[in-house]
């Protein structure tokens, strides 16, 4: 009986190291590839993340005669941010950006004041910026405002916990860029509706001739 443990003991410890080893054969850091003189791996354009800084950002006040009640929601447990991973663009192009509204939190939050054309909720503002500059005061944004007209239609959004609507907008300010160099961006979405003051954070977009 000891001779059979013993047996299956030995067989599992060789098995581990000879699957170890295999595994590290397959790992090849950065560092080790300059020592064993490897060629780079090829790789497509990538943006360092934003730190983000101060922003003086605030929300216009509702006005006091608004229709629709304030959404009521804890400070985390709404958010909106960029799901579209892409970070290049060429000018002259009309590129699609999926954003995200999720609710982190434990109730659900109710929007009253939703539009039915789901890009009417959204509203765009960037900024030309070059590395080493810091973030330029809001008053200084340029703002892609959807024109929703007199009488848009709405719907109530209900949005229940660990749930998420995605908005597609356009970036329709690359339409219309004409450069002979690539341009850096900063941008950044707010929700197009009085009762809901929620902005996703500031991303780093480029665009190339």
């Amino acid at each position: 009986m000891l001779k059979k443990y013993l047996k299956y003991t030995l067989f599992a410890v060789v098995s581990l190291v000879i699957s170890c080893s295999l595994c590290a054969q397959d790992v090849t850091f950065p560092s080790d590839r300059k020592k064993k003189k490897l060629p780079p791996r090829a790789s497509k354009f990538v943006l360092k993340p934003i730190e983000e800084q101060v922003f003086e950002h605030t929300f216009p006040p509702p006005p006091p005669n608004m229709k629709f009640p304030l959404v009521k929601y804890k400070k985390d447990d709404l958010i909106l941010e960029k799901m579209t991973s892409q970070v290049e663009f060429k000018a002259g192009t009309d590129p699609v950006i999926t954003y995200r509204l999720v609710n982190l939190g434990l109730k659900r939050i109710i929007v009253y004041e939703w539009f039915m054309k789901e890009a009417d909720n959204i509203s765009l503002y960037y900024i030309p910026w070059e590395e080493g500059m810091k973030i330029p005061p809001f008053k200084e944004w340029k703002e892609i405002k959807p024109d929703v007209g007199e009488k848009p239609r709405r719907m109530t959004l209900d949005l229940h916990p660990r749930n998420s609507t995605l908005i597609d907008v356009k970036f329709s300010f690359i339409k219309d860029l004409k450069i002979y160099t690539m341009k850096d961006f900063l941008v950044f979405a707010r929700m197009n509706l009085m009762s809901l003051p929620v902005k996703s954070r500031i991303t780093r977009i480029r665009v190339v001739p």
